[in-house]
């Protein structure tokens, strides 16, 4: 497992994050986004957009589930929150994963293993003192190895610090080195 760690100290710097990601993103990628309410998910996802090319303001998905947009690609973002539990079973009507656009799920964790066969990107959100973030990007599949680096993603994202690791250890160190432990 790859990752890549993040500390964003406010919502614009997050979402200035999101535009590097998006930079980087080709048509088939799925992004599942895991974090509490008013973690930053929705602003990462503005900077997604915004890094995709979509001049739409993006708005949170949760009460229409599905939100679609147009820039250098098709964009879906999908907000799984209302669904709870059995979101994993619901999946199938909501078109997502689709090769011809680029996906991302807030509340990622609440799809089960629907989106395995993407091999998505997981995006992880933690509380850090005041407003700021801990963002923890992991992957497993060797496609996004030679997209994804901290120096790519550093080129677009000068408000925080990244942090490149190999392993979950890792990034729980860096939580446990602010002040925030499991």
């Amino acid at each position: 497992m790859n990752s890549i760690v993040a500390f964003s100290p406010n919502a614009t710097a997050t979402e200035k994050l999101g535009e590097a990601i998006g930079r980087i993103l080709v048509e088939g990628d799925v992004l599942l986004l895991s974090g509490d309410l008013g973690s930053g998910k929705t602003a990462l996802t503005r900077g997604i957009a915004l890094g995709i090319d979509v001049v739409e303001r993006v708005l949170s998905p949760t009460f229409v589930l599905v939100r679609s947009y147009v820039g250098r690609c098709l964009f879906f973002h999908a907000d799984l929150y209302r669904l709870g539990a059995s979101a994993g079973y619901d999946l199938e009507f909501l078109d997502l994963g689709r090769s011809d656009g680029v996906t991302v799920v807030e509340w990622g964790e609440l799809s089960g293993d629907f989106f395995d066969e993407h091999e998505p990107i997981y995006i992880t959100f933690e509380p850090a003192p005041s407003d700021a973030r801990v963002i923890s990007m992991f992957w497993s599949s060797d496609r996004f190895n030679s997209r994804i680096s901290v120096q790519k993603l550093a080129e677009t994202y000068q408000q925080g610090t990244l942090e490149y690791g190999e392993t979950r250890e890792k990034f729980d160190g860096m939580l446990r080195s602010i002040g925030i432990s499991e």
